[in-house]
């Protein structure tokens, strides 16, 4: 009988308890009392805030009671956000994620959004379920969190906490350059997104894996990868020193007609707001180094260092196998890397010109483990000035969805792609009025690599570029990058060919590094 109580009295303490974690989870819930409020803020207070670079706050609104848009904004003493997000609802959840830069202070930030009109149910219940840093780390428990709603339309001039003060990231002097050149600068950082700073974090793995990291552990959180190509950059704060690989140089891309790159020597000026993908080319190899088939499956980042110091994220790279058929005596001493079984590998990179990179002397090494498979020299040039008419083009910028679709039985690639600056037939080009004739166009559209595809035409419209091209039997399964290329910019794309080709849809992507990065988990 007393070891029955017992165990009763036991039961209704553990009922207790849990109805009580419970109540504690859910009751810390703010009820919105009236549909008149349009904002919402939620007010974070905790020291670990002073030491991140990222933010998900996973938000609830009960039932779906409500919704928010898209739109939001993030108040702190020191950091300020450089890219935000709002994804969902997933159920009745949103995830709310920021990138910062700077440091904040104080330990205190703020985030304000807006509900989206008429959404809001009288009674609807909002909720702060979970805070994430950087690196998807929950510090949910070291916060003190505190939710408010307001009127925008009765309160004119609300009164964030906490109150910000802003502190500017030092920036080093660039090279003089003319007025001009400084406002077109400007433009395109303006054109893009801002200039991205990820502080390095020390860590037992090796460093190509460590950029990778923090790379990947920044964009979490996000909807998609972080396009490099979209940003003004991606600098690494207090990198450590990048090792320097085999001196190489970019197979870069073309346009009939035009001199895209200057060569002063032999070394090439690269204007910002280029973003291409390339092979790599070598000179006076003796012996191909061997690559180990766990290094051949990993994939390898790109990263550039300025005449100033700074380093940028700029790409990734990755070995590929090449047909032993095409090598022949005088091809095969250009080919740096080997298997284990003798056979050529080709270096494939992505690349972006950081926007806000010093002009002047630069590097770009291609990682693996603590070393570089090579080591580009160039020299990072102003924006090219490109005018259609009076009006000033941007760099060209692929947009999604891109539809890329097999048709004749596998024989043919029909490639529609989306976007905004493309140029076709007249052109201004640093002052110099451009005609071309024909069926050439100003915008071109190149795949890397080359071999088993064969561009037939390409029709460029204002905001769109139809690619028709012959699939040849040699076609490599995997990832084809290809390049949408004027003469004031690139982009980048992807497609993934699979092993068997069969008409119908297959994969493409703006975001190259989605594929890249993703084919190396597999």
């Amino acid at each position: 009988m007393f070891h029955t109580n017992k165990i009763n009295f036991l039961t209704r303490v553990l009922v207790l308890l849990l109805f009580s974690f419970i109540c504690f989870s859910e009751c810390k819930a703010k009820v919105i009392l009236t549909t008149e409020v349009d904002t919402y803020t939620i007010t974070l207070n905790g020291n670990v805030l002073n030491d991140i670079s990222g933010l998900n706050i996973h938000v609830q609104i009960k039932d779906l009671k409500g919704n928010i848009s898209t739109a939001v904004s993030f108040l702190s003493n020191g950091a300020n956000s450089v890219l935000s997000s709002v994804t969902g609802p997933k159920g009745d959840q949103f995830t709310i994620t920021f990138a910062l830069n700077g440091k904040i202070k104080d330990g205190k930030a703020s985030v304000t959004g807006k509900f989206i009109k008429d959404s809001l149910l009288s009674g609807a219940e909002f909720n702060v379920i979970k805070v994430e840093r950087d690196g998807g780390i929950d510090i949910t428990s070291l916060l003190i969190t505190e939710i408010s709603f307001t009127n925008s339309k009765v309160t004119s001039t609300p009164t964030p906490t906490p109150t910000p003060t802003p502190t500017p990231t030092p920036t080093p002097t660039p090279t003089p350059t003319p007025k001009e050149v400084e406002t077109l600068t400007g433009q395109l950082i303006e054109e893009l997104e801002d200039a991205i700073i990820i502080p390095f974090v020390k860590t037992l793995t090796d460093l190509n894996d460590a950029f990778i990291g923090l790379f990947v552990g920044f964009t979490k959180g996000l909807e998609e990868f972080l396009d490099i190509t979209g940003t003004a950059s991606i600098e690494v704060e207090n990198a450590p020193p990048i090792p320097e690989g085999e001196p190489a140089l970019f197979e870069l891309p073309e346009i009939e007609s035009i001199a895209l790159f200057k060569e002063v020597e032999n070394i090439f000026e690269i204007p910002k707001g280029f973003s291409f993908a390339a092979d790599l080319s070598f000179d006076d190899i003796v012996e191909p180094i061997t690559v180990s088939s766990e290094d051949l499956s990993k994939q390898n980042t790109a990263v550039l260092v300025d005449s100033s110091g700074k380093t940028f994220i700029v790409g990734f790279g990755f070995l590929r196998e090449i047909d032993t058929e095409l090598t022949n005596f005088r091809a095969k001493k250009n080919y740096r890397f080997q298997t284990e079984n003798g056979e050529p590998l080709k270096l494939t990179t992505t690349f972006t010109v950081p926007a806000d990179a010093a002009e002047g002397d630069a590097k770009v090494s291609i990682l693996n483990k603590n070393e570089s498979l090579a080591t580009i020299p160039l020299r990072v040039a102003p924006p090219r000035r490109v005018q259609v008419g009076k009006k000033q083009v941007g760099k060209p910028q692929i947009s999604e969805p891109i539809k890329a679709f097999v048709k004749k039985s596998g024989e043919r690639l029909s490639l529609e792609i989306r976007g905004k600056n493309f140029i076709t037939k007249i052109a201004t080009v640093d002052g110099k009025l451009e005609k071309l004739i024909g069926k050439a166009n100003f915008t071109n559209v190149t795949f890397v690599p080359q071999k088993g595809i064969s561009v037939k035409s390409i029709r460029v419209r204002k905001n769109k570029i139809n690619v028709i091209a012959k699939i040849k039997n040699d076609i490599e399964p995997g990832i084809k990058l290809f390049n949408v290329i004027t003469p004031k910019g690139a982009d980048i794309g992807a497609i993934v060919f699979p092993e068997l080709i069969l008409d119908g849809m297959i994969e493409a992507t703006s975001i190259p590094e989605k594929f890249i990065l993703e084919s190396s988990e597999d």
